[in-house]
């Protein structure tokens, strides 16, 4: 219920924030107890834990049209028995999921789906490849649902002897890992972070200066 989630203490101040940009993961429940507050808001979307952000005003990347190009790449490759692997639970990864199943019935080929169900990425990256590997699936591409997971595979493939790139190709999303090096580098998509914060902040300052109309119950 909206009353037993906690309204952030700052907001309930008067005068001390003029708008705000809600990240990270939530609910629209929470989205709709923010609203009580009658203060201008926009939503990073990617994240909200249930698909679409009940009218209010949202950022997100374009997860259709990535996937999409990055399964057409592989299937430019030669590849034709491609993975995707993710926890498709979360809103965010079957949207993805949703993206990569419409491009392989596209080209006439069979969605794969491997995924385990847990909050560690790089842990449903390891399990679910793992499990591909036992199963003795004919596998040659992964397409991963972010750069976290596409690591958890490659430890997966290494744990096994299999060499990536040259026996089982993997693919990511996000364009994350520059702090984390992987060989060989992983294909990934690039997500402008900067772009969507700047988006992001445009939107809610047209709130705060009446351009557009702010949250509403």
């Amino acid at each position: 219920k909206l009353s037993h989630l906690p309204i952030p203490s700052v907001l309930e101040r008067p005068g001390t924030v003029d708008g705000f940009i809600v990240a990270g993961v939530n609910t629209a429940s929470f989205l709709d107890l923010l609203a009580q507050t009658r203060r201008p808001f926009v939503v990073y979307g990617d994240t909200l834990m249930e698909d679409g952000a009940n009218g209010y005003s949202a950022v997100r990347a374009d997860e259709t049209g990535g996937v999409s190009d990055v399964t057409r790449y592989l299937q430019g490759l030669g590849h034709t028995a491609i993975s995707f692997v993710a926890n498709t639970r979360l809103p965010w990864f079957r949207r993805r999921f949703e993206a990569y199943r419409a491009a392989m019935e596209a080209a006439g080929l069979q969605p794969l789906l491997g995924e385990f169900d847990s909050d560690d990425e790089r842990q449903v990256g390891y399990l679910a490849a793992k499990s591909i590997l036992d199963k003795g699936e004919p596998v040659t591409a992964i397409c991963a649902g972010n750069d976290h997971i596409a690591q958890g595979v490659y430890d997966a493939l290494r744990d096994r002897g299999v060499k990536v790139g040259e026996q089982i190709s993997v693919a990511g999303f996000n364009d994350t890992l520059e702090a984390v090096v992987l060989h060989p580098t992983l294909t990934t998509v690039r997500v402008h972070s900067e772009q969507i914060g700047r988006q992001l902040a445009e939107l809610l300052l047209r709130q705060i200066e009446g351009k557009s109309p702010a949250p509403k119950l």
